[in-house]
């Protein structure tokens, strides 16, 4: 296998700077939202991965960050407002926001200097609703260079869908009830108002990336029945492809998997870790 830190453990263990992990606490809003980073062994400053779950959050893709923190690359993980015991109320909106502010805390000088990250190696990559984030703040935040996305969920294309196509309401609204359960300050009407007053905001078709040289990565299940390709990936990546300002920096991988990859996690990580490696982001 191209990739051995996918299933082998570091032989040389560095004493001075082992592998490790610590919580983190980010102030969003005036709530705690927390997470956790785990950290590669050596000094650094190492590329880093902020990684953002989806919608609720119960795949939070920790084989990923273990094979990727392996790899050399400090893995975020955190959970937004008013969910998994985070402060505050959930909302589509506030994931948005504690995205974008747990980016600016990982790009300040104080959390850089404390967490050993490399500024200008920052990578955003989110599963489903995550991947929705990732895409909404790397179009909005030019210094941010990678964005992945696997299995992005688009809430704008949605919202739409829900006023033309009577079976696709009734199969949302049916996953918007089992998904709130951990969720604290929402409901599901309350989420199906958001995103109906988002339409346009929240398509990502809309989006337009500014900066020249971002790289994304767009990675779907052939066989995912939530973020289904024909809506959710196929447009997208026809849209960003057509409009990149180089179509290489737009990339599509299409693996024969469902909306979580459970038989492909494997496929998964070498999917990303082989992009990584294209743009020189793999330490060596």
């Amino acid at each position: 296998m191209k990739y051995p830190c996918i299933f082998t453990d570091i032989d040389i263990i560095d004493e001075n700077f082992p592998p490790d992990m610590a919580d983190l606490v980010m102030e969003s809003d005036g709530s705690r939202c927390f997470g956790v980073i785990y950290k590669p062994q050596g000094e650094g400053p190492h590329p880093t991965i902020l990684l953002l779950h989806g919608f609720p959050g119960s795949e939070r893709n920790f084989d990923l960050a273990q094979i990727l923190r392996r790899a050399g690359f400090n893995v975020i993980v955190f959970h937004y407002r008013g969910s998994w015991g985070s402060e505050g109320d959930f909302s589509f909106q506030n994931v948005l926001d504690d995205t974008e502010r747990m980016i600016e805390m990982l790009l300040s000088d104080d959390w850089a200097r404390d967490l050993r990250i490399q500024k200008d190696s920052m990578i955003l990559m989110g599963h489903s609703m995550g991947g929705f984030s990732a895409l909404i703040n790397g179009s909005k935040n030019s210094s941010i260079k990678y964005v992945i996305s696997i299995a992005g969920y688009n809430l704008g294309v949605v919202a739409k869908e829900l006023g033309r196509d009577r079976d696709h309401y009734i199969k949302t609204k049916q996953m918007f009830e089992e998904c709130i359960v951990p969720l604290k300050g929402t409901g599901v009407n309350v989420l199906f108002d958001e995103i109906n007053g988002r339409k346009e905001d929240w398509d990502l078709n809309n989006l337009s990336f500014s900066g020249k040289d971002q790289n994304i990565l767009l990675i779907s299940g052939s066989r995912d029945a939530v973020s289904e390709p024909e809506l959710h990936h196929d447009p997208l990546y026809g849209k960003l492809s057509s409009n990149a300002h180089d179509p290489l920096n737009v990339q599509q991988v299409i693996l024969d998997a469902t909306h979580s990859f459970h038989s492909k996690r494997v496929s998964l990580a070498e999917v990303i870790l082989d992009w990584l490696s294209k743009r020189d982001l793999v330490p060596e």
